[in-house]
């Protein structure tokens, strides 16, 4: 028989396992892996499961090893280098509901991309809440059936993530090692056998504390999650539960872990249509409206800005503000009419996308064209 360790237990021993095999950004992501393979153990008692986005600029830093770990050590594992929409849809759906791995993410979720794949992108969205579904019509009857997507990921890749994913996920920055950061040597083989301990531990510790994690998560929110914002908290809540329940230092422990990597996530970085919207701004200040082709030369010559490498056209330019409700209109300058964009058309869209501080609270007025 089995004894369940307690959970601050198994949350040490899995910390101190993945130290010795990868050096990530900070100390506190060993901790924040450990909660994340607990959850993973009782997936169904959770209100909301995180997405793991192991991402890094260039390659050999680790993601793919960090990945090989979680397959020691999470429910039901499921290691695979690329995934169909409805691979994942029925996997999610079927009674060994894995943990999924997601290798080389940057060939098949990396906007842009060849292979890009934003079918799978809305999957792997949806399913970090329960009670979400796709539905398909089944051959040959064509009769309508309704797949889970609920379930626990965790996805390794070159470059970013979709802005929706990531807004949904726990960053983990990758980075090569330094000359004087050493680790073990990693042996599937030998590895397998040797966490086959913790494994059973895992199953033990799920059967006992499955319930008193649910009942954790049955009433009022979680504390110590005011400072993130509504989709982080709702995504680290999990986690910080199994963290009240081992006690000690580890709620304090999930805690920091949980402000750090909020705090330096790439999530929180702003997605392409508000880079502009903000560098726009800039170029416009003290106009009234602007020419495309003069509005387009200020943006591709701000240096800080990705306008310039691409170069951004005027089809761009309009594709990109399309979904802020703004559009290029007929507009008369001092010399001549020509295609362009108002300053009043912008207000709107700076007002509800761009930090309080850097928009103006009261929009100035301008003579109609």
């Amino acid at each position: 028989m089995i004894f369940a360790p307690t959970t601050a237990d198994i949350l040490d021993r899995i910390a101190r396992y993945t130290k010795q095999f990868v050096v990530l950004a900070d100390e506190r992501l060993h901790d924040v892996i450990a909660l994340w393979v607990l959850h993973t153990h009782v997936i169904d008692a959770l209100p909301a499961t995180a997405r793991l986005a192991l991402l890094s600029p260039e390659p050999g830093s680790g993601k793919t090893r960090l990945l090989e770990i979680l397959q020691l050590l999470v429910r039901n594992p499921l290691l695979a280098a690329n995934a169909s929409p409805a691979a994942v849809f029925r996997l999610m759906s079927s009674e060994k509901k894995p943990t999924l791995l997601l290798d080389e993410s940057d060939t098949y979720l990396l906007p842009g991309s060849p292979g890009y794949r934003d079918d799978l992108r809305g999957v792997i969205d949806a399913g970090y809440r329960p009670g979400s579904h796709v539905v398909r019509c089944e051959p040959p009857t064509m009769e309508q059936r309704t797949f889970q997507t609920y379930g626990a990921v965790a996805i390794a890749g070159l470059g970013r993530l979709p802005a929706t994913i990531l807004q949904r996920s726990i960053v983990f920055p990758m980075h090569s090692r330094r000359a004087d950061e050493s680790v073990k040597s990693f042996r599937w083989r030998i590895e397998e056998e040797n966490t086959e301990p913790i494994r059973e531990a895992l199953d033990a510790w799920a059967d006992e504390n499955f319930n008193n994690v649910a009942k954790l998560l049955s009433g009022d929110p979680v504390s110590g999650l005011d400072r993130l914002e509504d989709r982080q908290g709702e995504i680290w809540e999990p986690l910080i539960a199994i963290s009240d329940l081992a006690g000690g230092e580890w709620p304090q422990r999930a805690r920091l872990a949980a402000d750090y990597v909020s705090s330096s996530s790439s999530a929180n970085d702003p997605t392409v249509g508000v880079l502009l919207l903000g560098d726009i701004r800039r170029v416009m200040e003290g106009q009234e409206r602007i020419s495309t082709a003069d509005l387009l030369h200020l943006l591709n010559e701000l240096e800080e800005s990705p306008w310039g490498a691409w170069p951004l056209d005027s089809r761009g330019l309009a594709r990109y503000l399309k979904p802020y409700s703004i559009k290029p209109a007929q507009i008369r300058l001092t010399d001549r009419t020509c295609k362009g964009y108002r300053t009043r058309d912008f207000h709107d869209a700076w007002s509800r996308y761009l930090p309080r501080d850097e928009t103006s609270e009261t929009p100035e007025t301008e003579t109609p064209c």
